[in-house]
């Protein structure tokens, strides 16, 4: 009789384990389920996010072409040298636009399909100025900003364009809003581009300015997920810059104080044609 309630006993806890076992693959699954609906909520407004950008300055583009349009259909404006100039810069910016949606929805097409993104050999230079042209396509919040980048030695890195210039978008948008915030009437975003002094794996690129400055409170935060002191933000930006430059095998060092602007250090590795 002992013998067979020790066996009846083993058996029993071998069910319970059994059944423990099912209800933890079970509650895992769930888990996993979860993970992967907040993963798609964060793509989703992430992606939007990103699209929202161009089509900002694609509209106020394509609404000064209409104006132009308006007046010169109606007779009241001639074509100047300066309305052709304008014309033809709202449209390159427009253009502009248009291809980094693409490119963006072309790199949703690379993710759905886990396909790697293409990294070629990227001047980092022609990268910040592509940035900066999207950017100052916003006219009145660009007038009273004066940019500035140096290449002070060859600044070719290994990467993807689209990816990189979405970085450099992000902080030029960012430190254009810090200076409207600090109430700047003399705004300054100064770049440098140059390889590290003693090293030659790595290209840095220095991005100042004099706008508000980021509190040290706020400053270990900045690379969280929907953190942001912005009331119309969503606090993806960084987010999704900090992503792109760790898959590119960099890193980003902010310097900032209230009042004093900010410096953004951006390290990443140097183009070498073995990595090909």
């Amino acid at each position: 009789m002992v013998c067979r309630q020790i066996v009846q006993d083993q058996t029993d806890k071998e069910h319970e384990i059994k059944e423990l076992r099912q209800e933890l693959l079970l509650a895992n699954q769930r888990i996993v389920a979860l993970d992967r609906l907040a993963s798609i909520g964060q793509l989703v407004a992430g992606v939007a996010h990103e699209i929202n950008n161009p089509l900002t300055f694609m509209r106020m583009n394509l609404e000064l072409i209409k104006r132009y349009h308006d007046l010169l259909e109606s007779k009241e404006h001639t074509v100047t040298a300066d309305l052709f100039l304008d014309l033809g810069r709202a449209l390159k910016a427009s253009l502009s636009g248009v291809d980094r949606i693409s490119n963006l929805v072309a790199g949703l097409k690379c993710f759905s399909r886990q396909q790697p993104v293409e990294r070629k050999e990227v001047n980092l230079t022609e990268v910040i100025s592509s940035a900066w042209m999207l950017i100052s396509s916003d006219r009145a919040a660009a007038s009273e900003i004066t940019f500035a980048c140096q290449e002070i030695s060859e600044g070719r890195v290994y990467g993807s364009y689209q990816q990189l210039e979405q970085v450099f978008v992000n902080f030029l948008q960012n430190a254009m809003r810090a200076i409207k915030k600090a109430d700047e009437s003399n705004g300054q975003i100064q770049i440098s581009v140059r390889q590290e002094e003693g090293k030659q794996g790595w290209v840095i690129a220095e991005i100042h300015d004099n706008g508000c400055g980021i509190d040290s409170k706020v400053l270990p935060h900045i690379f969280e997920p929907f953190y942001s002191k912005d009331p119309q933000g969503l606090g993806l930006g960084l987010s999704i810059v900090h992503g792109i430059v760790k898959e590119h095998g960099g890193h980003i060092a902010f310097v900032s104080d209230l009042g004093q602007g900010t410096t953004i250090i951006l390290r990443l590795p140097k183009y070498k044609a073995e990595a090909k």
